[in-house]
């Protein structure tokens, strides 16, 4: 079966992989988490911090040994989950909803088999070096061009906020007001012309395509 590779986000620094349909109707508190992970329908991974996460599934597949190498070995949650119609999903607690429209910013979902599996998660250590190596290869191919076409819409803004921050200081609000408004309308108007969204797009679909090779947590899943 193919890796599911999810991503996801939170903003209160707790990410869980959950039976999708399992979901209350509304976002859980602490209370309700705790249930729905004793009833096995949510693994949930305290991340200690806000962000974006990746989650690599291997289901009846091994962690390859490359991989499994950087898993930190102190940071491991077993557990069992429940998935009576395959759908699951990763995402920030903030999303264990039943009516949630996944995105890739806060929660990812995939299929599986429907099943009870047995579930090994592991947080990940893989140097930060090796992902900047990486990142800096990735502006090395993308050129000069594009990195100038790419900064353009953000020169508006770079020059905007001094004289924001001048113009507020003196008093002179409305002028500042001005100053936000035109330089935010500048930004708008250069991320659209044509050259420039390109290169922003295509910039942003191989930076997703990097990150997509660091996952955060690792899983194994074994059906029961």
């Amino acid at each position: 079966m193919p890796i599911l590779k999810l991503p996801g986000g939170t903003d209160i620094a707790e990410m869980v992989f959950f039976a999708a349909s399992a979901m209350p109707d509304r976002v859980p508190g602490p209370p309700e988490l705790e249930q729905l992970e004793r009833d096995r329908k949510v693994i949930r991974f305290d991340t200690g911090a806000d962000g974006g996460y990746l989650l690599y599934a291997y289901v009846e597949e091994d962690i390859p040994l490359e991989l499994r190498a950087q898993c930190l070995a102190e940071v491991r949650i077993d557990g069992e989950l429940e998935i009576p119609d395959g759908r699951v999903a990763f995402g920030g607690a903030e999303s264990c909803v039943s009516d949630f429209q996944p995105n890739k910013s806060i929660r990812s979902d995939g299929l599986v088999s429907p099943g009870t599996y047995s579930v090994t998660a592991f947080l990940t250590d893989i140097p930060e070096e090796k992902y900047q190596r990486d990142l800096v290869e990735l502006h090395s191919r993308t050129g000069n061009r594009v990195r100038i076409l790419r900064w353009l819409p953000r020169v508006p803004i770079l020059v905007g906020i001094p004289i924001l921050f001048y113009q507020v200081v003196a008093g002179t609000f409305w002028i500042a007001l001005a100053v936000g408004l035109g330089a935010v309308i500048v930004y708008r108007l250069l991320a659209s012309v044509p050259p420039i969204a390109s290169a922003r797009s295509n910039y942003a679909a191989q930076k997703q395509e990097l990150d997509m090779l660091y996952p955060s947590i690792v899983i194994e899943m074994r059906r029961r």
